[in-house]
């Protein structure tokens, strides 16, 4: 998923104590069926690591920062925000 661009990030939550209690993921899709089919076949859902999902829509300003050029997030439509 990262090589494609749909996984932009994923890390673990931790309480105060260091303990993870959950996970999160930053992911894109081109449109809301594309990431409700992902939903039916994703591998921690369907193995019931997560039992429960909460999903938010977002976006994210300067989104290269993260690990891409920023040629590769215009590629996919996304304007530079500054």
């Amino acid at each position: 998923m990262e090589k494609s661009g749909q996984r932009w990030y994923g890390c673990a939550l931790l309480d105060d104590n260091g303990k993870m209690i959950g996970s999160m993921a930053v992911l894109d899709f081109s449109t809301e069926k594309e990431f409700q089919n992902y939903l039916k076949k994703e591998p921690y859902i369907l193995g019931k690591v997560w039992q429960t999902v909460e999903v938010y829509k977002c976006n994210v300003k300067n989104p290269w920062k993260f690990n891409r050029p920023q040629s590769f997030f215009e590629k996919r439509g996304y304007k530079k925000i500054t």
